[in-house]
């Protein structure tokens, strides 16, 4: 609340502030600075080129995994999320019926040729149907994919960056290097955590 001031035409019942209007004998109403809205974006890399590995280790599993763990835990805290993956965009709902919906297409979810964004044409996150940038992208790639989002820097947008071994890429400020093995929801959970603490410290 940033505070009271006479009630004008105009102002809905529901803001008045009663208190005061008891105490002043006139209708006060309360003004409110409006609610900020959080939006993310999760972009999905599922270009079969930018994939490795088979069965339940491979990158597309794990990146499913840390897709999902993060567009979840987003709904969770009724944040706007738009899920980009490969030439699918969704808004899931609010509640229960939004998780529904992703863990559905999630599951539909298939390697293709993300050939519209190859060799230099535009990223995910440029695409049509846009309407503002959000306040946050996270992109889960892998190293053979990460070229894709080096072409345009985003002060925004933080990269999940699946890696066979270490790679290049952990020491670049935006990238979380996530080292794909049968461990690795356990160093995941620790290695985003030390990238949280790590970009408060820059913020």
């Amino acid at each position: 609340m940033l505070g009271t001031r006479a009630f004008r035409a105009g102002d809905l019942l529901r803001h008045v502030h009663w208190a005061q209007t008891a105490r002043q004998g006139k209708l006060i109403v309360a003004e409110r600075q409006a609610n900020l809205s959080k939006e993310v974006r999760v972009s999905f890399d599922t270009d079969t080129i930018n994939h490795f590995g088979v069965g339940t280790n491979a990158s597309f599993e794990w990146a499913i995994r840390i897709a999902a763990s993060f567009c979840q835990t987003l709904l969770r805290h009724d944040i706007a999320l738009t899920l980009v993956a490969g030439d699918q965009r969704i808004r899931p709902v609010a509640g229960e019926p939004g998780q529904q919906q992703l863990l559905e297409l999630f599951a539909r979810l298939k390697l293709q040729d993300d050939g519209d964004f190859s060799d230099g044409g535009k990223i995910p996150s440029q695409t049509r149907g846009d309407r503002l940038s959000p306040a946050l992208e996270i992109v889960i790639t892998t190293e053979r994919g990460i070229a894709r989002w080096s072409q345009e820097q985003s002060a925004n947008r933080i990269v999940v960056c699946l890696q066979v071994n270490e790679g290049q890429h952990g020491s670049t400020e935006t990238c979380l290097p996530v080292i794909v093995s049968e461990s690795l929801f356990e160093s995941f959970s620790s290695q985003w955590q030390d990238f949280q603490r790590r970009e408060l410290a820059h913020a």
